[in-house]
C-alpha cells in the first residue's frame, strides 16, 4: 500500500517539475495517462479503498507537493524586483543558487520528506 502513494507523490512531483521547469519533457498522452492514474489514486483514497493514513496526513503531503508552484511564482517576483532595482543581479552567485535551488532542491526535499512520512506513518 505504501509504495502506491510513494509511486504517487513521486509522479505527482514529477509533473508538477516538468510543468514548472520545463526540463523534462513528457508527452502529452502519457501526461494524460499519468493525470487519470493520479486521479483515480486520490478518488480511492477518498473513496476509502485506499486508505494508508488519515486525510489529514495526505493533504499536508499533497500541499507538499504542489508548494513548487508558489515559490516559483514568488521567486519569479523577487528576481523581477531585484533585477529592476539592479540590473547586474543576473549574473551574480547567488541568483544563480537560488534558480538552482528552486529548480532540483526543493524537489528533491519534498519528495524526501514525503517518502520518510509515508515510510514512517
Amino acid at each position: 500500500m505504501k509504495i502506491i502513494y510513494i509511486i504517487f507523490f513521486m509522479i505527482l512531483n514529477l509533473l508538477v517539475f516538468s510543468f514548472l521547469t520545463g526540463k523534462v519533457k513528457i508527452n502529452s498522452s502519457l501526461k494524460a495517462l499519468l493525470i487519470v492514474f493520479l486521479s483515480a489514486i486520490v478518488f480511492l483514497h477518498f473513496s476509502d479503498y485506499l486508505r494508508l493514513s488519515s486525510n489529514e496526513v495526505f493533504l499536508i503531503l499533497l500541499t507538499f507537493s504542489l508548494t513548487p508552484i508558489a515559490l516559483t511564482l514568488l521567486g519569479k517576483i523577487a528576481i523581477r524586483f531585484a533585477v529592476k532595482t539592479n540590473n547586474s543581479i543576473k549574473e551574480h552567485f547567488i541568483f544563480k543558487m537560488f534558480n538552482f535551488m528552486i529548480n532540483y532542491i526543493i524537489y528533491i526535499l519534498i519528495t524526501v520528506f514525503q517518502i520518510v512520512t509515508l515510510i514512517k506513518d
